[in-house]
């Protein structure tokens, strides 16, 4: 599979957007404040690396911290967010791979990390009342 980067954001040839989240229970990756949410979601260094190899290759199991690999890749992701919990989470990462133009969030599901999309969920949209003549009181 071919990917090409865009706009922050990593594609795949069927035009999917990569978004990153964890898989393990009670490790949230996208945990940072709002401004960086999106760069920690979409990073395209690690993206790419995770499409092509290991996570676990960025991690030093027998310290908890991160390899020389691993410091490379996410040495700018670092600087931005401050975020110093890299060295646990990227082992547990994963990609879903979102169509473009879907509209998404991460949330925690009984512990676990999700990233849930719009449409995929029923919601409900609460009418605006323009009248308050119609309104009955209590």
């Amino acid at each position: 599979m071919q990917f090409i980067t865009k706009n922050g954001m990593v594609y795949d040839s069927a035009n999917n957007v990569g978004v990153l989240y964890s898989k393990a229970y009670r490790y949230k990756w996208n945990n940072v404040r709002k401004e960086h949410l999106k760069l920690l979601m979409f990073y395209p260094p690690l993206i790419l690396y995770l499409v092509n190899g290991n996570s676990r290759e960025l991690v030093n199991d027998s310290n908890s911290g991160l390899t020389d690999l691993g410091k490379e890749v996410i040495q700018d992701l670092f600087i931005k967010t401050g975020k110093i919990s890299y060295f646990e989470d990227i082992k547990y990462l994963a990609i879903k791979w979102v169509p473009v133009g879907k509209m998404i969030r991460a949330i925690e599901v009984d512990g676990y990390e999700k990233i849930e999309l719009f449409d995929e969920e029923e919601w409900i949209q609460i009418p605006e009342i323009r009248d308050d003549s119609n309104c009955a009181t209590l």
